[in-house]
């Protein structure tokens, strides 16, 4: 039960922590979608997730370091599978009204 739970509650909230970053590169908060920012978020959201998950099921009991370990793995193969991608464009950018009014034109 306990992994059901972590698969069907991270892929949602991995979604929006991998779009985080890009969203933030696009509107021009940060330089790069790459860094130390989606490391970090990853790592906090593995991390809390197992740990809620762990708090709420009295079968199941995780020592936080395992968990700390689990996550830093996770996060760190996250990261390095996610270096290669492309960099969102910037929301003032040429390629961004392209795309805009690709979306706009199918309306």
């Amino acid at each position: 039960m306990f992994f059901i739970l972590y698969l069907f509650l991270e892929i949602p909230l991995a979604v929006i922590v991998n779009a985080l970053p890009k969203a933030l590169k696009s509107v021009g908060i940060l330089q790069t979608s790459k860094g130390w920012l989606p490391l970090i978020l990853n790592v906090a959201l593995t991390f809390l997730l197992i740990e809620g998950i762990d708090a709420f099921m009295d079968n199941v009991a995780i020592k936080w370091q395992g968990t700390l370990i689990f996550a830093l793995v996770i996060g760190l193969i996250s990261w390095a599978l996610n270096k290669d991608e492309e960099e969102p464009p910037d929301m003032d950018s040429e390629e961004f009204r392209e795309i805009e009014k690709r979306f706009n034109s199918k309306r």
